[in-house]
């Protein structure tokens, strides 16, 4: 597996992270963004159950718990680049 290297992941640091952990309430765009990251990064969403048997879809959920962990820039430093 060819992983990304330093330079490539070097556009996120710590203040970005910290910025993103503060987001309790996403806007429709970073849904957006964050879903489409999840879905080429192959990260599966949290699942929520609804009234009257309807499921939510959460991507911002997954997402957030790999930066709660701090492990996004691990993960996408380990990513396979060539099978995106």
């Amino acid at each position: 597996m060819d992983c990304l290297h330093y330079e490539e992941t070097n556009f996120l640091n710590k203040y970005h992270i910290e910025d993103l952990k503060t987001i309790l309430h996403p806007t429709n765009v970073i849904k957006d963004v964050v879903k489409s990251f999840c879905v080429l990064m192959d990260i599966k969403p949290k699942r929520k159950g609804k009234a009257l048997g309807d499921v939510e879809v959460d991507y911002f959920g997954s997402f957030k718990s790999l930066i709660v962990n701090n492990k996004l820039i691990s993960f996408i430093k380990n990513s396979n680049k060539y099978a995106l």
